[in-house]
């Protein structure tokens, strides 16, 4: 997995170098408000996820006047809201929820349109079309106090998805102020227990191949500087 985001970031940097006048823009943002949740609970309770920083940099070369493309590689950092513990009377049994921060990594072409004007303030508009490279495993381990034993309820791991965005923004001569709206739903395939009974060699445990949805939306503010070339 990591190979692959090395050649993603290099692709990109390799453009940017090998283009003439054109402009790199790095920069760091924070999740002012984050919509990650799951769809169907599927009998569990729902995991969602916190705000988070994320890091990027994008190439860009204006085609016409106050016309740019490009193309860009970002880095999403999400931690997770963990339900916790969650013991049931009915069967005696506790679900314990656990699971990876979830990463990802959207590589994009991007359109901006710069509204040039006699001062030093550029405001822009812009939108982003790409894929989003999705990392993390979501699980759960019931255990049976009856018998006092322990088995997975339930694993998934995040698929890569389709990723959109659109956004305004001012430039400062070479300082940029962003705000983009990103849509970034996934999916994450796995499986979950139908039923489970208890044998002399151990617990017998049957499960159930299964995808569920997430919901992956958010506003976030970005600060960056743009380098001329």
């Amino acid at each position: 997995m990591r190979k692959k985001y090395v050649l993603l970031i290099g692709l990109v940097l390799a453009f940017s170098v090998f283009a003439e006048n054109n402009t790199v823009e790095v920069r760091g943002g924070y999740d002012v408000y984050k919509k990650i949740e799951q769809k169907d609970s599927n009998g569990y309770d729902k995991l969602k996820f916190k705000n988070g920083f994320n890091l990027g940099a994008e190439y860009r070369r204006e085609i016409y006047e106050n016309i740019q493309i490009g193309a860009g590689l970002e880095y999403n950092f999400n931690s997770d809201k963990t339900p916790g513990d969650k013991y049931s009377s009915a069967d005696n049994s506790t679900i314990k929820y656990s699971s990876d921060d979830l990463d990802s990594i959207p590589l994009y072409a991007t359109a901006r349109y710069v509204f040039r004007n006699r001062t030093d303030f550029t405001p822009y508009v812009k939108i982003n079309l790409g894929y989003s490279f999705n990392s993390g495993d979501m699980e759960a381990k019931k255990t049976l106090h009856d018998v006092n034993k322990t088995f997975k309820a339930y694993d998934y791991s995040a698929k890569d998805s389709f990723y959109y965005a659109f956004g305004t923004g001012v430039e400062y001569k070479n300082f940029i102020v962003d705000l983009t709206y990103e849509i970034n739903d996934f999916k994450a395939d796995g499986k979950r227990y139908t039923s489970v009974s208890d044998t002399p060699g151990g617990l017998n445990v049957t499960y159930k191949d299964e995808d569920i949805k997430f919901k992956n939306q958010k506003l976030k503010l970005s600060l960056g500087y743009q380098f001329d070339f």
